[in-house]
């Protein structure tokens, strides 16, 4: 994948979904990647992947890696996975019923 590379190519995406990210101007996979929702939360202070302890609400900063999208076995929900690696170490990510990411 390539950042100019369109979301609706890039995903499978229902109309719905494809007229609900083109209302928030997000048409390639940067606009997805520079998109911060007008209220968010901050996770906490920025740590690195190696300086986590159980029960921290941290922000990391680092490289997406290895995202695949992928299906539960029993609910058929959409589970997007991959890797946070950063200059410390390399984390694995979930995401569930989100396929955009």
């Amino acid at each position: 994948m390539r950042l100019q590379d369109s979301v609706t190519t890039a995903f499978r995406l229902t109309d719905v979904q494809k007229s609900a990210l083109s209302r928030l101007g997000i048409h390639t996979l940067r606009d997805l990647l520079f998109y911060f929702p007008f209220r968010y939360d901050q996770g906490g202070e920025e740590s690195t992947i190696a300086g986590l302890q159980s029960g921290m609400e941290v922000s990391l900063i680092g490289t997406l890696e290895k995202l695949e999208i992928k299906k539960s076995w029993k609910r058929k929900i959409p589970i997007s996975e991959g890797f946070l690696r950063d200059q410390n170490g390399r984390i694995k990510l979930m995401w569930f019923n989100q396929p955009y990411i």
